[in-house]
């Protein structure tokens, strides 16, 4: 019957955003009929979100991100003549390094770890650009507390607006329609394009502080945009497995 319609616990925690007048006593019927057709549609919006654009998880390619992380924490060391910020990303290198090789060796036939691979590696490579715009800002003007916590604001609210943004389209049955591979594919090739463009016509000939400054404001709008695919994480939450 319909009203037996169950959601798991992390589905169910999103019952009060999609349908609030359902969290009072004196509820009543939703506009689909009745409680149990509301929740069962709320539920196949959260599964289409879950399934949205999935494929499954590749060791290989969770590897090759490892290299690429402990690469470019590399590079973001050697930004400026202060060394100190080698421990810090050494840490958290290592321990993106040890989670990705917990994925693989226990969780690799689960979604979750796609979910969470995804996640995790965009979320920890925005850090790493934001990291690194403002060590290039810092060139320029010393190092600044308040300018770093700044730039980390920044992200966590980009974060936090695509999540708002992901809340809404779920609500909306966004995910319902078939994904456009073809577009979410053209992001990363985007950056890099405007990295290289950037670099070589923007840049050549420019005095120090305009290399600076516009490198930094580039690394920064990345870090931005390559944080909307730690959303991923959400789905690893909702995942039934």
């Amino acid at each position: 019957p319909s009203g037996n319609v169950k959601l798991s616990f992390p589905q169910a925690r999103l019952r009060v955003f999609f349908a609030p007048e359902f969290a009072t006593p004196t509820a009543g019927r939703g506009r689909f009929g009745g409680r149990g057709a509301s929740v069962l549609e709320q539920k196949e919006q959260v599964d289409a979100f879950v399934s949205y654009g999935y494929t499954p998880f590749r060791k290989g390619q969770c590897v090759k991100r490892i290299l690429f992380l402990w690469a470019l924490s590399a590079g973001v060391c050697f930004i400026g003549e202060r060394r100190v910020w080698a421990v810090g990303l050494a840490a958290g290198a290592v321990c993106v390094s040890v989670f990705f090789a917990v994925l693989i060796v226990r969780h690799s036939s689960t979604k979750r770890a796609r979910f969470l691979c995804d996640g995790v590696f965009s979320l920890y490579l925005s850090l790493l650009f934001n990291l690194a715009a403002y060590r290039l800002f810092a060139l320029e003007t010393g190092d600044s507390w308040m300018m770093a916590v700044g730039f980390l604001l920044l992200l966590f609210g980009c974060v936090l607006a695509f999540l708002f943004i992901t809340f809404r389209n779920i609500k909306k049955g966004v995910f319902s329609k078939e994904p456009t591979a073809k577009q979410t594919a053209i992001l990363p090739a985007a950056g890099s394009a405007v990295g290289v463009l950037a670099a070589r016509f923007l840049l050549a000939g420019q005095p120090q502080q305009t290399v600076f400054r516009l490198t930094g404001a580039l690394l920064l709008i990345l870090s931005l945009l390559i944080s909307i695919p730690g959303i991923n994480i959400l789905k690893a939450v909702l995942c039934k497995e």
